[in-house]
């Protein structure tokens, strides 16, 4: 199942007090998004699209996905300094521990195979 763009959009406007309708915010969000889904590929090694609109959907796993997507977007619009709430602080560490977790869960569930030959 996909990710909604919106609905994490939805998520960090309550949680930060902003504008849903903002032209600004929404661009944040998004630019926010794409840099999680930038560190997705870069560490994890999960292959992503970036997205452009907050109409668009991310096509990773929701169930796997989504909790990191959303801690990272949360460390991102913090890291951007114009947004920040009292109960984010240490977001930045949690989401480092949440991208390993990512990456060991994610490289479980990926096959395996030598590069010169079987090893049978």
């Amino acid at each position: 199942m996909a990710i909604s763009v919106q609905n994490l959009l939805t998520q960090k406007s309550r949680k930060f007090g902003a504008s849903e309708t903002s032209a600004d915010w929404q661009q944040m969000v998004v630019d926010s998004i794409n840099a999680v889904l930038d560190d997705l590929e870069a560490i994890v090694g999960v292959a992503t699209t970036n997205v452009t609109t907050v109409n668009d959907s991310i096509q990773l796993d929701a169930q796997r996905f989504q909790p990191v997507i959303s801690m990272g977007t949360d460390f991102y619009l913090q890291d951007n300094s114009s947004y920040t709430i009292q109960s984010l602080q240490g977001v930045g560490s949690r989401y480092k521990d949440k991208l390993r977790n990512t990456q060991m869960s994610w490289q479980k569930t990926q096959t395996l195979s030598p590069k010169l030959g079987s090893i049978t």
